[in-house]
């Protein structure tokens, strides 16, 4: 259940996010521009979105948001290193790549978000 909604949360994020991209593009902002803003619009809508309903944190922002951050770089950088590795070392056909590397994103990401951004204390847990 809790996978479904971290998957759920992440469908959601990314139609919020491109449309948050186009939006920006329709309205005059560059493409990079326009990106940028809308990654940044995105993962504040995805951790809101993750702390609330999927992994229902009581823990505060200024604790978990730059546990967000690194967590979603780590699984980020994990996933650039596995589209890297399956292209140029694989040569495995890059459409394929990007698949098997968000497959790594979303599997890491979601690991990372359980037990480090959104861990809850085992004392908590108890009471």
């Amino acid at each position: 259940q809790l996978f479904s909604r971290y998957t759920i949360v992440g469908i959601v994020n990314a139609i919020f996010g491109y449309t948050c991209i186009f939006s920006l593009m329709l309205a005059g902002l560059s493409p990079a521009a326009s990106n940028i803003s809308g990654y940044s619009i995105g993962s504040i809508f995805s951790y809101t979105t993750h702390k609330i309903w999927t992994f229902k944190s009581d823990a505060r922002p200024q604790k978990e948001f730059p546990k967000y951050l690194i967590s979603n770089m780590g699984a980020y950088g994990l996933n650039l290193l596995t589209l890297v590795i399956c292209v140029r070392l694989l040569d495995f056909d890059p459409y394929l790549s990007q698949f098997l590397s968000l497959s790594v994103y979303l599997i890491l990401s979601f690991i990372f978000l359980k037990h480090f951004t959104f861990k809850r204390d085992s004392n908590i847990d108890n009471v």
